[in-house]
This record gives C-alpha cells, sequence and structure tokens, in this order.
C-alpha cells in the first residue's frame, strides 16, 4: 500500500507536474523523483534487511541520480538514464 501511494500519479514526487513548463524544471522534477526513489529502497533495506534484489535497485537508482545531476550540471542532451557518461 505504501508503494501504491508513493508511486501516485498525484501524490509525492508527481504532484505538481503540470508545473513543468521547461527542460530545468522537468530535470529538478526527474531529480527530486530519483532521490525519492532511491531513498524509498534505502527505508525498505533498513526494514527488510539487505538482500540482492533490494541492493540491485538501490544501485540501480544511485546510477539515475547521478546521471541526472550530470545531466542538470552540464547541459547534456537526454537519451534515457543507463547513458554511459565519459
Amino acid at each position: 500500500m505504501a508503494l501504491a501511494e508513493f508511486f501516485a500519479v498525484n501524490a509525492g514526487p508527481f504532484a505538481g507536474s503540470d508545473g513543468i513548463h521547461t527542460q530545468a524544471d522537468a530535470l529538478e522534477k526527474v531529480f527530486n523523483f530519483e532521490k525519492a526513489t532511491l531513498g524509498y529502497y534505502q527505508a525498505m533495506q533498513d526494514v527488510l534487511g539487505r538482500n540482492d534484489a533490494l541492493s540491485a535497485l538501490i544501485n540501480a537508482e544511485k546510477r539515475h541520480v547521478i546521471n541526472v545531476a550530470k545531466l542538470m550540471l552540464t547541459d547534456a542532451t537526454l537519451r534515457n538514464l543507463e547513458d554511459d557518461w565519459p
């Protein structure tokens, strides 16, 4: 139930999506979402204990946070969140 509420369209990180007008607005929204999902999975790991599935999700979310931050700092073009960075 907590997961469904967290990812709800009109709540959590998706609230206020109608206020996105520029690329910078979108990247800020994505960055905040990625940080929130990282925090969510880290909290789940705190409750459930360490396991391979959660570790993989946490590592993926960390990569997403880093990649979005790089986009924000360099004004690079977004292809997807799995781009490799030099």
